[in-house]
């Protein structure tokens, strides 16, 4: 019968940097607000950049979340292989 081995300590190490990844984009799209929300220059153009950099605030803000969701699948996978590891190895 196949063996297979599965690191976990790197599976969780996986979850971490997909929850530090979340951060780094959240504070990304706030940097980009931020900028958005700050032009000084002329009305017509500053009002396409912004309405642009808002836009783009927003998908960075998307990539955040699904990134910190994808973290917890990887964490809810590797709970879910270790207990039926443990499951299998009691018999």
């Amino acid at each position: 019968m196949s063996e297979i081995y599965i690191k976990w300590d790197n599976v969780r190490g996986e979850t971490d940097r997909f929850s530090n990844i979340s951060k780094k984009l959240s504070q990304c799209a706030d940097t980009v607000l931020n900028v958005a929300n700050n032009l000084e220059i002329s009305d017509d153009v500053k009002e396409l950049l912004r309405r642009n950099l808002r836009k783009e605030s927003e998908n960075i803000e998307q990539l955040s979340e699904k990134s910190l969701k994808f973290g917890t699948v990887v964490s809810d996978a590797s709970d879910k292989y270790q207990s039926t590891e443990n499951r299998l190895t009691e018999n």
